[in-house]
């Protein structure tokens, strides 16, 4: 148990535990409890400020929508809503959404972990009849289950209830927790670690039996954060349960030193467990990673510009030490002059400095003023060991977050070569508000010395923070930027006016908003150091003592609660996102049905445009193909539109952005009438502006104040089942690519196939030219199954322009057909003369044996509870049962 210095301490009740309980219950309600009680949605923006509902929008009332969005969690409305409505469709329909056909060229959807159809609290957004205002509970539930989680594994560690319930509410209201709260699969992969360390830390102290149960907790938590859907937060979670696991088998820590290699053991074992648990997700998805555009070997730059910078660290003391996703109208996010200033990431390879490149999920470490100073009061003033563990925790992660050059061999090793290190950062939070935990602990409970000098250095801090912001209002801003012009020139090696075009319009209102945050900081340290003030006024008494440990408490949620709610309060929507071009899309779709459909792809009259028409992923639940899906896919389909239109033409080297037809460049521009579209089956064009070579304007004509979308449809789009003659065989995937983009390519007339593809070649050559004109009509079109029939005509191959990629099976006439890749990443199929029906069906890869790993799994777990139940005598369960027993100080 924890030791005092002092005799007086508030002593724990019932009562008073049930309390904390009540406050982890409430405290998430006062920033999500406009989602769940009153009439706000919980998406961190509003798709109405996208064409075309936008551009029936005034500007002011575009103003009104962006206002106070976060768009720096971009994904959520575009990409995992999308394919969450699309999988409840599935399940609706009785079948398990194991392949999502609308992105780009169809890919797999379970495998991919990214919806975590297989984590169980996830199922809570199902159950409305629009995923989207599951969101919300699915968010409250997880921000609930880690703050219990922590609750109880600070209680283990001897914490008073309101002590625990701060280092819980801490956690949960951290910004690291607020800024991943759209992110539901990020969120999901944190909050389980507290429980990790908890079920550690009651097996490690129990003994026979009692080791069971423990144990079953332990495999669950690791089970959870690996279904959740976000590895690279799980594996930093796993990297800090690792080194708590390690501390506790330590030779003598727990009192039995012989102990500690059978522990050591068991508690791997127990790890093991839990993966076996999470193989049903965990086997199909590693499955997927090699044939997916997931970057499986990164480059030593690609891991370093992904480094957390250290400046970072100033998010410690200010909640937007850099900018606010959320307050983006004087000063553009991204364009804070102290992020250029300050930011010094540079590459591995060449040791040039990278440009700033930071969001606000894992450069959010605010962790609440009292929360920040009481962590440090932890570690001076608090009792325990395990808040030893925990900063030289938080030292690691941060430091393998920061991925410095020497530690370049590390982010090689297996496990950590797919782990962005930004990554590292987040799991942090756990460690920090643990800490914070311990130092309330300590109020009333060490000497008054320690008190004294901790409000002094908080006070100091404050004073400093406030220099630093008078000194800055006293500058003129244009002054500021003269003297940054040329060491910002010299380190990014640019022109000055390259720095002029970044900074010189926002440099006044980033001046402002620096200063206000200053003076935020400073006020908010202040008002702590008056509080550690206080400690030693209170002169160990019980009455005072519990007032101040409760005004923390309510300090701690006043401050981050409205930070937490700014962030992620959700949105009041009000407008209606379908509209008329929905209606023409879904009326063309349905026409089109026979030939299995269509792709719509978006263009501009300029390069390097976003595709914001209708964003990308949103016609998926339409059921509607989408070139420029942003989700994960296959790694090939990408790479000829990178030829076409060059490597500026791809998002993140992977998602296409907006098709462009320049003005004036009949040549580059008449690529929108490329037969490599065609093969696509890209049938409609949509734009903002008007195009020269898209095709014919069609549908229905939809403008407003703020613009105008047209639609294009292409007349030579061809549909995504047709027949060839032949396969021409090419060296390699780079010469298929060669001919897919050279403008004399004619996709009716061969299917390409490289030559190691076409090494097992034994059908027939057929060769008859008649053979491309074979009739292809869709029977059955649904994501696991497609049955097509063939008219009549001579021996042929089949191109489905569906991805090529494992799990996918085909027969021909009932019998089991070879099916190859062609045309790079579509599906080639030999069929004999006649008429013929052919069938493709997928099975997720790995998802049985993964399963049966998880059944079995199952049941060993439910061993372990069975086998580790209480004796009939034993007492019932209760908070302290999880206590360390009195031998051990730790």
């Amino acid at each position: 148990m924890l030791s005092s210095d002092s005799p007086v301490a508030p002593a724990p009740s019932r009562r008073l535990a049930m309390v904390a309980i009540l406050a982890v219950f409430v405290a998430p309600l006062l920033w999500l409890g406009p989602c769940l009680l009153g009439g706000r949605t919980f998406v961190p923006y509003d798709l109405a400020q996208f064409p075309p509902v936008s551009t029936k929008l005034t500007a002011e009332e575009i103003g009104t929508v962006k206002r106070g969005h976060n768009t720096d969690v971009s994904e959520i409305p575009v990409t995992f809503l999308p394919e969450m409505r699309f999988a409840k469709q599935e399940i609706d329909a009785g079948r398990l959404p194991e392949w999502n056909p609308y992105a780009r060229t169809g890919a797999p959807l379970l495998a991919t972990s990214v919806v975590g159809l297989l984590y169980p609290p996830n199922w809570l957004v199902f159950l409305p009849d629009d995923p989207r205002d599951g969101l919300s509970w699915l968010c409250y539930a997880s921000v609930v289950i880690g703050g219990l989680l922590m609750l109880g594994f600070l209680r283990a560690l001897g914490l008073d209830p309101d002590a625990a319930a701060f280092g819980a509410i801490a956690f949960v209201l951290s910004g690291t927790a607020y800024a991943n709260a759209h992110f539901y699969q990020r969120l999901a992969a944190l909050i389980w670690l507290p429980g990790m360390l908890w079920a550690t830390h009651c097996l490690a102290h129990a003994q026979g039996r009692r080791r069971l149960r423990p144990a079953a907790a332990l495999a669950v938590c690791t089970a959870m954060e690996w279904l959740a859907g976000f590895p690279s937060f799980a594996a930093g979670a796993l990297l800090v349960w690792g080194l708590y696991a390690a501390y506790l088998a330590w030779p003598g820590v727990t009192g039995r030193a012989a102990d500690s290699p059978r522990l050591l053991g068991g508690l791997a074992l127990v790890i093991v467990l839990g993966f076996a648990l999470a193989a049903i997700q965990l086997v199909p998805m590693f499955a997927f990673f090699p044939e997916s555009n997931r970057t499986v070997a990164p480059t030593p730059d690609q891991i370093a510009v992904q480094s957390f910078d250290p400046a970072g660290l100033l998010g410690l003391l200010l909640p937007d030490a850099f900018g606010h996703p959320s307050a983006t109208e004087a000063v553009p996010y991204g364009q804070s002059p102290l992020v250029f200033a300050l930011f010094d990431r540079a590459s591995w390879e060449t040791g040039r400095p990278f440009l700033p490149n930071y969001n606000f999920t894992e450069y959010t470490l605010f962790p609440g003023t009292l929360p920040l100073l009481l962590a440090v009061a932890g570690l001076v003033c608090g009792a325990g060991a395990f808040r030893r563990v925990a900063l030289l925790g938080w030292v690691l992660l941060l430091v393998l977050a920061a991925a410095p050059s020497w530690l370049a061999p590390l982010y090689h090793l297996p496990g950590l070569t797919n782990v962005p290190p930004i990554r590292f950062a987040a799991p942090s939070a756990v460690l920090l508000a643990a800490l914070a935990g311990f130092g309330l602990q300590a109020v009333g409970r060490q000497r008054e010395g320690r008190w004294w000098a901790l409000a002094a250095g908080a006070a100091v801090l404050s004073l400093a923070v406030f220099g630093v912001a008078i000194w800055l209002r006293a500058q003129e801003p244009a002054a500021l930027l003269d003297a940054l012009r040329p060491g910002l020139a010299a380190h990014y090696a640019v022109d000055p006016s390259v720095v002029d075009s970044y900074l010189a319009t926002t440099m006044k209102a980033a001046h402002g908003r620096l200063a206000d945050n200053l003076g935020y900081g400073g006020t908010a340290l202040m008002l702590g150091a008056l509080w550690l003030v206080m400690v030693p006024l209170a002169r160990f008494r019980p009455a005072p003592i519990l007032a101040l440990r409760l005004l923390a408490i309510v300090a701690t949620v006043a401050q981050l609660s409205p930070l937490a709610r700014g962030v992620a309060g959700g949105r009041t929507l009000r407008h209606d996102l379908d509209t008329e071009i929905h209606t023409f899309l879904r009326q063309q779709r349905d026409a089109h049905r026979g030939e299995g459909g269509f792709t719509v792809a978006r263009g501009a009259n300029r390069e390097e445009v976003l595709p914001t028409v209708l964003p990308p992923c949103t016609l998926v639940p339409e059921r509607i193909r989408d070139l420029n899906a942003y989700t994960f896919v296959d790694k090939h389909s990408h790479r000829p539109v990178g030829q076409l239109w060059g490597p500026q033409q791809l998002l993140r080297e992977f998602w296409i952005r907006a098709l462009p037809d320049p003005p004036g460049s009949p040549q580059r521009g008449a690529l929108l009438q490329h037969p490599y579209l065609d093969l696509l089956g890209v049938r409609y064009v949509l734009s903002t502006t008007e195009l020269k070579h898209a095709g014919s304007p069609v549908g229905p004509q939809w403008s407003g104040p703020s613009g105008e979308v047209f639609i294009y449809e292409r007349q030579n789009a061809l549909p995504r089942a047709f027949t060839v003659p032949r396969l021409d065989v090419l060296p390699n995937d780079d010469a298929v690519i060669e001919a897919l983009v050279a403008p004399e390519f004619a996709p009716r007339q061969a299917a390409l196939i490289t030559q190691a593809d076409a090494a097992e070649l034994v059908d027939p050559a057929p060769r008859a030219p008649e053979a491309s004109n074979r009739a292809v009509r869709f029977v059955r079109d649904v994501p696991n199954e497609i049955v097509l029939d063939v008219a009549e005509g001579p021996a042929a191959y089949l191109i489905l322009t569906d991805t090529y990629m494992s799990g996918w099976t085909a027969t021909v006439g009932g019998q089991a057909a070879h099916m190859r890749r062609v045309n790079l990443f579509m599906r080639g199929v030999y069929i004999p003369a006649g008429t013929t029906k052919i069938e493709f069906r997928y099975q997720t890869p790995r998802l049985l044996a993964g399963t049966a790993v998880t059944g079995l799994a199952m049941i060993a777990l439910f061993a372990l509870i069975w086998l580790g139940r209480p004796h009939r005598h034993a007492r019932a369960f209760s908070p302290s049962s999880f206590a360390p027993p009195p031998k051990p100080r730790l």
